[in-house]
């Protein structure tokens, strides 16, 4: 929504008026001085559109896996920020880092550094992990706020916004970033 004033010198019509057509909202409470109201949606940006997928899986998580705020309390060593930081390097354009069976560091495809057990690591394609990466540093901001360690949510917001960067740089459905 965007409001403006609005001086038309010419008219002395007072009132208002609904431009359905353009959405638009016409307001003079006094000849040829008013207000205009543009309601026309203001397109999403690639970041907005990225932080609604991370919040999508985030919500997944919980609702789906039952991976809830008392199991996120349980890892206190940084588990689930070291978990996003692993899909985050899987999650880059770097193809060394999508066959882990190459890549040095690696036990049965399980990437060194990997929090938990191996049966848990799921690598998918490139917008996948960078989503899952997100959603696991929302769940880590979150821990850190409830247990009120606010030093640390700098850190782990400098990583959700790589992530939310390299989203929003991938080409969406259509090929376009």
């Amino acid at each position: 929504m965007k409001i403006a004033p609005l001086f038309a010198w010419y008219d002395l019509w007072v009132g208002a008026f609904w431009d359905g057509a353009k959405r638009r909202l016409f307001i003079l409470p006094i000849p040829c001085c008013g207000v205009v109201i543009d309601f026309t949606p203001r397109p999403r940006t690639a970041l907005e559109m990225a932080m609604d997928a991370v919040k999508a899986e985030r919500r997944r998580q919980i609702e789906v896996e039952g991976w809830d705020t008392d199991h996120d309390d349980e890892h206190e060593d940084g588990e689930l920020l070291k978990a996003a930081v692993i899909y985050l390097w899987h999650g880059t354009d770097r193809e060394i880092a999508l066959r882990p069976s190459d890549w040095l560091g690696c036990k049965n495809g399980v990437p060194m550094g990997w929090p938990w057990d191996d049966v848990w690591w799921k690598p998918k394609d490139r917008r996948s992990n960078l989503i899952r990466a997100g959603a696991l540093c929302l769940a880590e901001k979150e821990r850190i706020h409830r247990k009120c360690l606010m030093p640390w949510t700098a850190h782990v917001q400098h990583k959700l916004d790589i992530v939310l960067r390299e989203l929003a740089a991938l080409p969406n459905e259509t090929g376009v970033a």
